[in-house]
């Protein structure tokens, strides 16, 4: 009976290892992707779609199918991938490329930056997804295959298919087409991925009401106006949840726990100067009124940094363990290391500077900076060459540079320093509450944070002890 198992299993692996995935590929910011054929319906390009209020950032609105009204989605939106500008949409070239996919007797839209082909790969030649080879979630991912020297990432549309069957996309569709509309339910058919909730599949804003123990907004009267013809506190936070949902949409920015009270306040002076909320389409139209939308630390840091580090800083005894959650290319981790030194040169200091940004980490060990102001202090810990000014050694071998996504948890000791600036709202709301909730487990009692000057930590577990261009607050 063993025997015949075995044969049986090999028999089973052999036809798997010999049969053929025939694919649909598409392109999505540069890179290559597939799709199995068989969950794609047609392949169509589209002018415009319906319009869903209080739906998702990714979700684009609903489309009439001959007949079948689907909702579409934005697959480049859901992954946090740039999209190229169009103008309105009025030929050829500015209708949008749309893969529908079929699952059972559902339908769902995805829309990619360009369709490719048709082509079969050997399954024996599909490899096992990691996240070093895309920019998106792994979970999103079912493997990879190399075809004409171009390296494929086969996607995971059943996630898509369970994410719609819960309703993420559809939200708001009730009152299209009178109310008719529902959402059948996915096909048993369908394999059921990770449990885990993937990145892009929660609400975009936090709820005013979720956040009101941990901002400082006051509370006012509600109703529509007060007798003097000012917009009521409703109306106003009304008015913020739609500017919040194009500010993630257009920027992918999140307004999170830190940075709510800064963005609610810059948006009520907005309408309180203009009288009308903001009516934003583009990344600078934000700006306007939210610069650090577009901000990207490329520098060293200023001498207001390095002093106010430097001043924080008693003598320690034993390992000064600090961490540089996004250090990019690593001008942040090198300031750090810097400023700690200064303060105190018998400093047994380690650095772990992390980013999942491989390109930029791998550069970190060798960074060099082209130029670097005399007054700045940080510029005594470096060594001028012919290409810029190189760290010294004694600073360098103090930092550790690894790739990591803080998404993914945090395998660090407690740390006395941690630079967290400005990054956590570029995730959407469930990622950025995970990882925040990281960033408090890694601090100890009087340890410091920094963080960006719109970001604002709860009196009850942090004290501010620096303001200026940045923010510093110690644990309590």
């Amino acid at each position: 009976m063993n025997n015949r198992n075995t044969e049986l299993n090999t028999e089973q692996t052999d036809a798997i290892e010999n049969s053929e995935l025939k694919m649909i590929t598409f392109s999505l910011a540069g890179k290559d992707y597939g799709i199995d054929i068989m969950q794609v319906k047609e392949i169509s390009r589209m002018l415009d779609f319906t319009y869903i209020p209080n739906a998702p950032y990714y979700v684009r609105g609903v489309y009439n199918l001959r007949g079948e009204i689907i909702s579409v989605i934005d697959l480049r939106l859901l992954f946090h991938l740039p999209v190229p500008e169009k103008e309105e949409a009025s030929s050829d070239e500015d209708v949008e490329n749309l893969i529908v996919l079929q699952f059972g007797d559902y339908y769902l839209g995805v829309v990619v930056d360009r369709v490719d082909k048709v082509c079969s790969v050997a399954m024996s030649e599909v490899q096992a997804a990691h996240p070093l080879f895309s920019d998106i979630s792994i979970k999103y991912i079912n493997g990879l295959a190399h075809l004409d020297d171009r390296l494929y990432i086969l996607l995971n549309v059943s996630l898509l298919a369970e994410n719609e069957a819960g309703g993420r996309f559809t939200s708001g569709m009730e009152s299209i087409a009178g109310g008719t509309f529902s959402s059948a339910p996915v096909t048993s058919a369908i394999s059921s991925p990770s449990a885990a909730a993937p990145v892009g599949t929660s609400e975009t804003v936090p709820a005013a009401a979720d956040l009101a123990e941990t901002t400082a907004v006051p509370a006012e009267e509600s109703g529509t106006a007060s007798a003097s013809g000012a917009l009521s506190e409703t109306a106003l936070r009304e008015m913020f949840d739609r500017f919040t949902s194009g500010l993630a949409a257009v920027c992918g920015f999140y307004v999170n726990e830190w940075s709510y009270e800064t963005v609610y306040d810059l948006f009520r002076r907005y309408v309180e100067e203009n009288g009308s909320a903001p009516d934003f389409h583009t990344a600078d139209e934000y700006s306007r009124i939210l610069p650090f939308v577009l901000e990207e630390e490329e520098s060293v840091w200023s001498a207001e940094y390095f002093d106010a580090v430097k001043s924080l800083l008693p003598d320690s005894s034993g390992t000064f363990n600090a961490w540089c959650s996004w250090c990019g290319y690593g001008y942040s981790a090198y300031s750090l290391a810097a400023a700690l030194l200064s303060g105190n040169e018998n400093l047994n200091l380690r650095v772990w500077a992390t980013d999942d940004d491989l390109l930029k980490i791998s550069m970190g060990p060798n960074l060099t900076v082209q130029n670097i102001s005399p007054d700045n202090p940080i510029i005594d810990f470096t060594e001028e060459t012919k290409n810029g000014f190189k760290f010294k050694k004694n600073l360098a071998e103090k930092i550790l540079f690894e790739y990591h996504s803080i998404e993914n948890g945090n395998p660090f000791p407690k740390m006395k320093f941690i630079v967290a600036k400005g990054k956590t709202s570029f995730y959407n709301n469930d990622t950025s509450k995970k990882i925040i909730s990281e960033l408090y487990a890694k601090t100890e009692k009087n340890s410091y944070i920094l963080v960006a000057d719109y970001e604002t930590l709860p009196e009850s577990e942090f004290r501010l002890v620096y303001s200026g261009s940045m923010k510093i607050y110690q644990r309590i």
